[in-house]
């Protein structure tokens, strides 16, 4: 009867084992899953940090290149008037009246 005993108990212990065996792969499984979802997640926030850093490179460049003022601006704008006023006199004074023909 002890020798029943020790084996039933010799059972019990392998299925007890077995149990805790199972539930380790379980959550090893568990645990890679997890793994592979903080792993994609990483992916995507290091490339989301690469478009970031290309946009504010971007903006850097923008704010950094000099830009014309409106005074600027108005300047050339007075000095391309200026020209075509000059243009405009020099063909009125090179303009040769017409004579009416004679009657």
């Amino acid at each position: 009867m002890a020798h029943e005993s020790e084996h039933h108990d010799e059972k019990e212990f392998k299925r007890e084992l077995l149990h805790e065996v199972r539930q380790l792969i379980r959550e090893i499984h568990q645990t890679n899953e997890r793994l592979h979802t903080m792993a994609s997640a990483l992916e995507n926030l290091t490339a989301a940090t690469v478009k970031l850093t290309s946009s504010v490179d971007a903006a850097v460049t923008e704010i950094s290149t000099p830009h014309a003022t409106d005074a600027q601006v108005q300047t050339a704008a007075d000095a391309v008037s200026s020209q075509a006023d000059r243009l405009d006199v020099a063909v009125a004074a090179a303009t040769v009246p017409t004579v009416p023909p004679a009657a």
